[in-house]
């Protein structure tokens, strides 16, 4: 039988009665306490007042109250590390709702992008590796929710919606970590109408178009489940060459999975989305706003829901600082599992869709995740030496 110490139970004391003159020089030394906290409270009232409304007004202005002891982001081997995860929420789906108990539950979405990153301290270099959706992992036991397999990109809804410690970022985090074998340090989350506000808010990117593509199937916001199956879908185009693109055409670059031709792989969707990154982070840095407090809280503000990140707020001046530092000459970009960066996926494959009731995934050729993390590490560390 499990006890629960309750502590020692003291014996009880007997005490004599206060006298009159005792109680009369105990309420006067109350009554001094309470005048003296009274004005104080009264004295410093307006500060407080304005330091509140200021608290409030939005996450910039919260930022100058806060300041990271350290001035230093968590590390690891001289690398701090991050997920990336660009969610399939449409505007017209809200993130949570009232059940019929009256309960607020979440609406699960599965995460349409994920790249893990790796910022290295000593020269300023990153390394970029965009993580197959497709990827069959094990996602843990938790709570009194049981251990399961699913493609890596339901781990965001599962979490978000089973209530995993953290929820959706922390879910992801976890099963990440676990098959590259590296510490996440901070993980962010976006989705289809936060990128879209975010590109335009910088006044748009220019990307490099490597090949004209054609995407006849790209899905239509909001005609997802219409009877007619030619209205699901829309003709996106791009043309080869340098584009200047809006949000809502970065977001058909980096979404689209079934253009014609070369473009219409994973892996392509994956090197187009690490290049959406790299000119953005390019367009927001060559703007002056970017130095202003200003500018920064209508950015932040401008968000909301669209946003979420585990990082705490005192730490954001040390990512802009971080971001300003990065060497684009020392930018490395993998697909995960494909060795010589080519379409061939070395250390994965796909097994028969009847292994899986049908679904397509992609599991390690290996058996385990050993050669990932091989992988994985060679990538990170190699360059140390040369």
């Amino acid at each position: 039988m499990k006890y629960v110490d309750l502590g020692k139970i003291q014996p009880k004391i007997t005490r004599k009665k206060a006298s009159s003159k005792h109680k009369a020089v105990k309420v006067l030394i109350w009554t001094l306490i309470l005048v003296l906290v009274g004005y104080v409270i009264f004295s410093v009232k307006p500060i407080v007042e304005k330091g509140i409304k200021s608290f409030w007004q939005g996450p910039a202005t919260v930022l100058s109250f806060l300041r990271n002891n350290t001035n230093k982001l968590d590390q690891d081997e001289g690398r701090t590390n991050f997920l990336l995860l660009g969610i399939d929420k449409r505007s017209e789906i809200p993130y949570s709702y009232k059940g019929e108990n009256g309960q607020v539950e979440k609406n699960g979405f599965l995460s349409d992008t994920i790249i893990v990153g790796s910022f290295r301290h000593s020269d300023a270099s990153l390394v970029l590796f965009s993580v197959p959706r497709d990827l069959w992992v094990e996602i843990p036991a938790f709570g009194g929710v049981s251990k399961r397999y699913a493609k890596i990109n339901a781990a965001y809804s599962i979490g978000d919606t089973e209530d995993y410690p953290g929820g959706g970022l922390g879910l992801s985090r976890n099963v990440c970590e676990s098959i590259l074998d590296i510490p996440i340090h901070y993980t962010f989350r976006i989705d289809f109408e936060g990128f879209r506000k975010a590109v335009d808010l910088i006044g748009g990117i220019d990307v490099n178009v490597e090949n004209a593509f054609d995407d006849y199937m790209y899905p239509r916001e909001g005609y997802e489940n219409a009877p007619n199956q030619a209205d699901r879908y829309l003709h996106v185009h791009f043309e080869a060459g340098t584009q200047h693109l809006d949000g809502t055409k970065a977001l058909e670059y980096v979404r689209s999975r079934y253009a014609l031709g070369v473009e219409g792989s994973d892996f392509a969707r994956a090197k187009r989305q690490q290049k959406v990154i790299l000119a953005a982070r390019d367009k927001a840095l060559s703007l002056s706003w970017m130095d202003s407090p200003n500018q920064i809280k209508e950015a932040f503000t401008t968000f909301g829901e669209m946003v979420q990140t585990d990082a705490p707020l005192s730490d954001f001046p040390l990512f802009l600082s971080l971001v300003k530092k990065l060497d684009l000459t020392q930018v490395k970009t993998y697909i995960l599992g494909s060795l010589s960066q080519t379409e061939d996926n070395e250390l994965l494959y796909n097994p028969p869709l009847e292994q899986f009731g049908g679904a397509w995934v992609l599991i390690p050729k290996k058996g385990d995740w050993s050669e990932i993390q091989s992988f994985v590490r060679g990538a990170l560390f190699a360059t140390e030496t040369e």
